[in-house]
This record gives C-alpha cells, structure tokens and sequence, in this order.
C-alpha cells in the first residue's frame, strides 16, 4: 500500500524554499514570490478537504 505524504508542498516550502541557507528570497522575483503565494492557497484548500474527509467519513 502507498502511503502518501500530505504535507509534503508544505514541508518542502518550509525546508527548502523560504530556508535562508537554501534559497536567497531577496532575490526572489515578484512572479516566483506570486507562485508562492498561489500554490499555498492550493495547498491549504486540499488539506483542509482531506482533513475533513478523514474526521467526516
């Protein structure tokens, strides 16, 4: 059985993406930061979706 980690846009975001010693955000252009910002609205609609159907059903 696969076990999917469903945190794992987040976790990599954390870890790796806005890590200082990873990632220089100063550079970060204003289309990258957008994606971001994008991509965590994505993310936090799907995994309130799964926390809800992992209480509810």
């Amino acid at each position: 059985m696969e076990k999917n980690y469903n945190i794992e846009w987040c976790d990599l975001l954390i870890t790796d993406i806005l890590n200082p010693s990873k990632t220089d955000l100063l550079s970060m252009e204003e289309d990258q930061i957008n994606t971001v910002i994008s991509q965590i609205a994505i993310e936090k609609e799907q995994f309130k979706s799964l926390l809800k159907n992992q209480v509810f059903d």
